[in-house]
């Protein structure tokens, strides 16, 4: 009886044991916190300025690089996942879209999503991220939120220790 209890015990506490530790990274190094979109243009890349019946403007960003703080997981086994922060209120219709500088992988992401941007060992102390960006925006769907002029985008990176 003690032996099935101990091996029903072992049977939960294994899948927690395994699960990988996930880490806020400190990119408050990077040179840019703030950026703003170098072009916008329609759906069809038409100037925005020209765009008469659009249905969506996209807000290139072009290269952000981000500083990542990796000396905590020197050594370690990681992934490092893009994350964008979830907002309140409803659904506002942006999408962020991201590509590695390299074009090995790329994404979206809507309100409270995350993506995996890299994956491996740990070996420098610092990584320099550099990511294509974008906003794609519904103007059917899209509403500013109030208070604010612009868009706001909040994004940061989370770090997954592997095994």
């Amino acid at each position: 009886m003690a032996m099935a209890l101990v091996a029903a015990l072992l049977l939960i506490l294994l899948p927690l044991s395994a699960q990988a530790q996930t880490f806020k990274l400190d990119d408050s190094t990077s040179p840019r916190s703030r950026v703003v979109p170098r072009f916008i243009v329609d759906e069809a890349g038409n100037t925005w300025g020209r765009a008469i019946e659009a249905d969506h403007a996209v807000l290139r960003y072009g290269q952000v690089v981000y500083r990542l703080d990796m000396r905590p997981h020197l050594g370690q086994r990681a992934r490092i996942y893009f994350v964008r922060e979830l907002q309140n209120g409803p659904p506002n219709g942006t999408r962020l879209n991201w590509k590695t500088a390299d074009g090995q992988l790329s994404g979206s992401l809507l309100s409270g999503e995350r993506a995996l941007v890299w994956s491996g060992k740990v070996s420098q102390p610092w990584m320099e991220l550099p990511l294509l960006l974008e906003i794609d925006i519904n103007l059917q769907r899209w509403s500013p939120q109030a208070g604010r002029s612009g868009i706001a985008q909040v994004t940061y990176f989370e770090l997954e220790r592997q095994p």
